[in-house]
């Protein structure tokens, strides 16, 4: 970590973590940084601005309309001087102070004059920081380009335990340093971005494309990193399968918008995406059999010898893969052991958000019929035995996923599972075919063996 030279704010507000901003005053200084401290009026009942001021070296500021030192106008001067501001702790009120666009004391008024990036450092009661005002405010900074450090879960000072805590000072200074210098995590890194083969359309009729080179399958097994922005899935396809055991870390992301790079599934903690996606796919290991209910109709599935996945959207080492954004556990049942009916509500690949419901017929995991509005769409399903085969079970992990009639967004929503036809030799099954098509239904009641994992789309877990 780098921090010689370089000019920080740091905002400290009345949390009670706020001596433990003294600690990253000291360490930085230590490293070669200039600190500058901006203190709330309710900070400084917690912990004396001198404090601050001897352990930074400069006059700490409080009040707008205190002493002018060396500025001219304090809260723009600080605001302009700095190459990061860093508020810890961050208190839900100036969370929400900055989301609104208040400033009414001397550090939300510098917050918002400020043109450097800024990193909140959240730190609260627990469930102050799950209210879904907290946590749509944090959505609405971060969308804007502000930066997070996550809290950490332990006992907090109010003598409960959760997800709240002032997170280790190694953490705050490793979200520093990737602002502040180039976020070198793929310095030295081979990656390819890939498309593959184009089509643009002129009119409905026309359209300007070209083919794929053909290289695409060498390029992702020489590269470290592949991301695959394409408007047809490769999740399931051999290039992508021999990639991944080559080592390359890859992205597929079919069907991505420029919207849902700032909106929905993208923006959310992928800490807490994590931690339910394997909660869920650990049941689905150990489980040997589904059972879906909705609307009077129940499909049972065959799991046995079967392992879950985990898509959880951190990939971090050599060979991993999945789709971003991500936040779903899914699973191959055995090829043969799905029966029962089902309705499809939520979207389909191949239609996309459902007007109406498609009914479907399952027989010793093969599909029947497939009844409904615009049903004709997935005549490629009906075509042969492979395309028909019940190939997966998943479901949705991802609590700030949205239904927008993108199969790539679609299948990681909360209150969701999904099924799909088609191949599965990508993560488990033997099944390979012409497609892939998931078929979304929204808030199911699911059973894995006798456990009630989900009722009426509320995880019970």
């Amino acid at each position: 970590m780098n921090f010689k030279g370089k000019h920080i704010v740091l905002g400290v507000t009345g949390s009670i973590a706020a001596y433990k901003a003294c600690g990253l005053v000291s360490h930085l200084r230590q490293m070669g940084a200039e600190i500058r401290v901006i203190m709330t009026e309710h900070a400084t009942e917690l912990v004396a601005s001198r404090l601050f001021a001897e352990l930074s070296g400069n006059p700490v500021a409080v009040n707008m309309f205190g002493k002018v030192t060396n500025f001219d106008v304090r809260h723009i001067a600080l605001a302009a001087w700095a190459d990061i501001f860093v508020v810890a702790p961050a208190t839900a009120n100036i969370i929400g102070k900055v989301a609104s666009g208040i400033g009414d004391d001397m550090l939300s008024t510098s917050l918002i004059s400020a043109h450097s990036p800024i990193l909140f450092v959240p730190a609260m009661n627990t469930h102050m920081f799950d209210n879904p005002i907290v946590q749509d405010n944090m959505r609405k900074l971060h969308n804007f380009g502000y930066h997070f450090v996550d809290p950490d879960s332990g006992h907090l000072a109010c003598n409960t335990s959760g997800k709240g805590r002032f997170p280790e000072e190694s953490k705050i200074f490793s979200a520093m340093d990737q602002i502040l210098n180039g976020r070198g995590l793929l310095k030295g890194k081979k990656v390819l971005i890939t498309a593959g083969g184009t089509r643009e359309a002129i009119d409905p009729v026309r359209y300007i494309g070209n083919y794929s080179s053909g290289k695409m399958p060498a390029a992702m097994k020489a590269a470290d990193v592949v991301i695959c922005p394409m408007k047809t899935s490769i999740t399931h396809t051999r290039a992508k399968i021999e990639a991944a055991e080559a080592g390359a870390r890859i992205a597929t992301m079919p069907g991505i918008t420029e919207e849902m790079f700032a909106m929905g599934a993208m923006t959310a903690d992928y800490s807490r995406v994590m931690a339910l996606t394997e909660q869920v796919t650990d049941l689905l290991t150990n489980a040997n059999t589904a059972r879906i209910e909705k609307d009077g109709h129940v499909l049972t599935l065959d799991l046995r010898g079967r392992r879950g996945v985990s898509s959880h959207g951190v990939y971090r080492e050599k060979g991993q893969a999945g789709n971003l954004p991500s936040g779903e556990s899914y699973i191959a049942p055995i090829e043969t052991g799905a029966n029962g009916t089902m309705v499809i509500d939520g979207s389909m690949v191949g239609i996309g958000l459902l007007e109406q419901p498609l009914e479907v017929k399952v027989k010793n995991g093969i599909l029947q019929s497939i009844q409904g509005k615009e049903a004709e769409k997935l005549e490629i399903l009906l075509r042969n035995r492979n395309n028909a085969t019940l190939c997966e079970l998943g479901i949705g992990t991802n609590y700030a996923a949205r239904l927008i009639g993108i199969i790539l967004e679609d299948e990681k929503a909360y209150q969701t599972v999904h099924i799909a036809f088609g191949t599965n030799v990508g993560f488990g099954g033997n099944n390979q075919a012409d497609c892939h098509m998931d078929g979304i239904i929204k808030n199911p009641t699911l059973y894995l063996d006798d456990k009630l994992v989900m009722l009426d789309g509320i995880f019970q877990i």
